[in-house]
């Protein structure tokens, strides 16, 4: 155990002030609109927690206008989701620890519901709130309040590790969409309740396609995605069970030189789809009748395309209308208009925005971008009036939000912290911006020590975000969490911390976002090691740079710690050492572990599977690996990684450690029993933060 960080007691944000905030996810109404639903976390315990709807008359978001202690709280703890229970305002079912518990809104308390040694998944209310599907144990299931249970059909359904499996009734409340998966693929079917039987599906021939999203957008009318194996190309299908035969209807399509990288589609019961595209060049929002083009595309056509007739571009132009890299806009209840986040005020930032629609296209634009902040996620309260969403500012953690559609007044509903005094000292950013080795424009947030003497050099370290398709922005934001938190606790210590975007992160448009597409370990690397160079050239920092990243960026540390030199040390968590191994250890768990992303997005990056026989490929993999170059690493690394991880298997810091090793490379490791991809534990924070300190310490300041 190292000894405790020299921060504790003598920094004005200290880790314990970090850890101190108490994450908030998923904010969802009830179901008159009278209480806010939301997930909260404490000491790594996460609870279902409630606050009543306040007013909004005025804007009021500073960290006074909040709630810290919500109104009620699960008893259980582990939380994963909750349902709202249709027609009953007071009652919720949530998921905790894979078993499902009902849950008394005005008091918390708890009654098991389903419990069963094979956890429960994506629980969902029939509309009528008398019964509840849920997947368990490879199968759909209807659970009656009544006591009735069983499973709807004899169908393999897939517990989809990395986002879920969807599940979910259409509004007549007789069928359900899911996920099935006879073999190595993935398709979409639709089961009918009333006679148990598969209604209609659609699952691929093994190297043709994956189908793995899907909305209703009308009673017993379906719209799913079908992509191709190579991550290229979306056909979006209309089907009307009962009445269309085969695959149905291709009513829009999009393709794309790279990766699409999709969005889940969003629909509506008018028979409105949302989605998210980047065909322009950056994401955005567009609106789709379905009934209007499926009465006036080509049938013919299996690549209808996304414009024309039936078809609204909700947002245009340079900039990019989602939160982060999964963020979809939501539908208000009368299908009229689309709430969504943008960052077209601010690259850095993502602010609300509302669009209403008409005849073909946007006839009204509510924005709230004065108030500044990153905003992600949206949920409609049930009269329309009001939307739930997440925001954290420059110095304020990630709370619960209420905006007043009409009158374009926001509130914060919770309070992050018990003390939020103490984000009054975080320093305010700089924006920067250099260039990287191309003369690509390369931007990140710089924080300087708010101690500082004027003429006083400090220490740098850069943070590299996951993903990679993320960003690190104008303060706190939904996806960092306490990552952003800790690079405060650093700054607060002596640091200059710059959090870096690189190439392949989002915001800046598809080429940013695609610029790793066949050259991964290459140009990004190039952005991290001009990052070192601009702040060795700064007036407030010295000529010592170290290095810190999580999943993606720790594969950064990696790869910065053995192709080059640019660092004085680096700390990877839970990164990739060889992408050899690691992509044939996705591949080996496959589509229903992954869904239809992670496995395929990763190998064709590289333009092939790990075993290819094309030597370019495997060019590729060479230099994108940093197990290629372990006897140049002479860069000090630190790695950290949980011993659970299902992202990234242990197997890659072990190969690390053992190959570092064996050419007496600098590397030091630590692993953290019971610990997954993102450290979850105040404990485990505590000591891997003091770690990196005094790796800090030791490099950094000596």
């Amino acid at each position: 155990m190292p000894s405790a960080p020299r921060w504790r007691g003598m920094a004005a944000f200290t880790l314990s002030d970090a850890l101190a905030i108490t994450p908030v996810a998923d904010p969802a109404w009830n179901d008159d609109g009278t209480r806010i639903g939301y997930l909260r976390t404490v000491e790594g315990e996460t609870r279902w927690a409630t606050l009543s709807t306040p007013e909004c008359e005025t804007t009021a978001v500073s960290l006074g206008d909040g709630t810290y202690d919500p109104d009620a709280e699960s008893d259980v703890t582990d939380v994963s989701a909750f349902v709202w229970r249709p027609g009953h305002p007071e009652e919720a079912l949530v998921v905790a620890d894979g078993d499902l518990y009902r849950v008394d809104a005005t008091t918390g308390a708890t009654e098991p519901f389903a419990r069963a040694p094979d956890a429960h998944s994506v629980p969902t209310w029939h509309p009528d709130g008398d019964r509840v599907a849920y997947r368990r144990d490879g199968a759909v299931w209807v659970h009656g309040l009544d006591g009735s249970v069983g499973p709807v059909t004899d169908v393999v359904v897939p517990d989809i590790f990395a986002f879920g499996t969807p599940l979910e009734w259409d509004p007549s409340g007789r069928y359900l969409a899911t996920l099935v998966a006879p073999g190595e693929t993935l398709g979409v079917a639709v089961l009918d309740t009333r006679t148990d039987d598969v209604a209609w599906q659609a699952v691929p021939d093994r190297d043709d396609c994956l189908r793995g999203a899907f909305a209703w957008v009308g009673e017993g009318h379906l719209v799913y995605a079908e992509d191709s194996r190579d991550g290229t190309e979306r056909v979006y299908r209309s089907v009307r069970v009962g009445e269309d035969e085969g695959l149905g209807v291709a009513v829009a399509s999009e393709s794309v030189d790279g990766l699409l990288l999709p969005h889940d589609p969003v629909g509506h019961e008018s028979g409105r789809l949302a989605v998210v595209s980047a065909r322009t060049g950056w994401r955005h929002v567009y609106a789709i009748d379905v009934d209007e083009r499926r009465a006036t595309v080509d049938r013919t056509d299996d690549r209808p395309g996304l414009s024309g007739t039936g078809v609204v571009q909700v947002t245009e132009e340079e900039f990019e209308a989602r939160g982060d890299a999964s963020d979809v806009p939501s539908f208000a209840p009368d299908g009229e208009r689309l709430a969504y986040v943008t960052n077209e005020a601010d690259p850095g930032e993502r602010h609300l925005e509302v669009a209403t629609l008409g005849d073909g296209a946007v006839t009204d634009r509510v924005t709230f971008s004065d108030i500044g902040g990153n905003a992600a996620g949206s949920s409609w309260s049930p009269d329309g009036a009001h939307v739930a969403f997440l925001r954290g500012g420059q110095r304020s953690p990630v709370d619960v939000h209420v905006a007043a559609v009409d009158d374009g007044t926001v509130r914060r509903v919770s309070v992050s912290h018990p003390d939020p005094d103490v984000f009054d000292s975080l320093p305010v950013p700089e924006r920067v911006t250099f260039e990287s080795t191309d003369d690509t424009t390369i931007d990140g947030y710089l924080y300087l020590p708010p101690d500082r003497a004027p003429d006083e050099r400090v220490p740098s370290v850069v943070y590299c975000h996951g993903g990679p398709i993320a960003q690190m922005r104008n303060g706190f934001s939904a996806r960092p969490g306490h990552v952003h938190a800790y690079d405060q606790v650093l700054a607060a210590s002596g640091y200059a911390v710059l959090e870096l975007n690189f190439r392949s992160g989002i915001g800046r448009g598809r080429p940013f976002e695609q610029a790793i597409h066949r050259h991964v370990g290459t140009v990004e690397v190039a952005d991290c090691e001009a990052a070192a160079t601009y702040l060795r050239e700064r007036p407030e920092t010295s000529d010592r740079v170290g290095m810190w990243g999580i999943s993606y960026g720790g594969f950064l540390a990696n790869a910065l710690a053995t192709m080059s030199d640019e660092y004085d040390c680096a700390v990877n968590v839970a990164g990739i050492w060889d992408w050899r191994t690691w992509c044939q250890w996705a591949i080996d768990h496959g589509v229903t572990h992954w869904g239809i992303g992670e496995e395929t997005w990763f190998y064709n990056r590289f333009g092939g599977r790990p075993d290819s026989d094309d030597p370019v490929v495997q060019e590729r993999y060479r230099v994108g690996s940093p197990n290629s170059f372990v006897e140049n690493l002479d860069t000090p690394l630190l790695a950290l990684h949980g011993m659970d991880d299902r992202n990234v298997p242990i197997e890659e810091t072990n190969d690390l450690l053992q190959q570092a090793v064996e050419v007496g490379a600098p590397v030091s490791v630590m692993y953290y029993p019971d610990e997954q991809h993102g450290f979850s534990t105040p404990a485990t924070w505590t000591d891997a933060a003091g770690r990196m300190e005094q790796f800090f310490e030791d490099h950094l300041q000596a």
